[in-house]
């Protein structure tokens, strides 16, 4: 589905970017983000508590 976004978003030419946030120990998400193309561009640090413990957000981008 995210693969259709992305040529979806580079077949309309209207789109520039596209961007998306990620909690830190989403790795599989992470791995398949970067995969695709996508730069880490920055971190909320703290942004999520859950079960006694902090998490950061991760924000990516993908220049289309």
């Amino acid at each position: 589905m995210i693969e259709a976004l992305i040529d979806w978003a580079k077949n309309t030419g209207l789109i520039r970017k596209i961007n998306l946030r990620v909690h830190q120990d989403n790795v599989r998400a992470i791995r398949l983000y970067k995969k695709l193309g996508f730069k880490e561009e920055g971190r909320i640090s703290r942004e999520y508590y859950h079960d006694g413990q902090f998490y950061d957000n991760v924000f990516m981008g993908l220049a289309i």
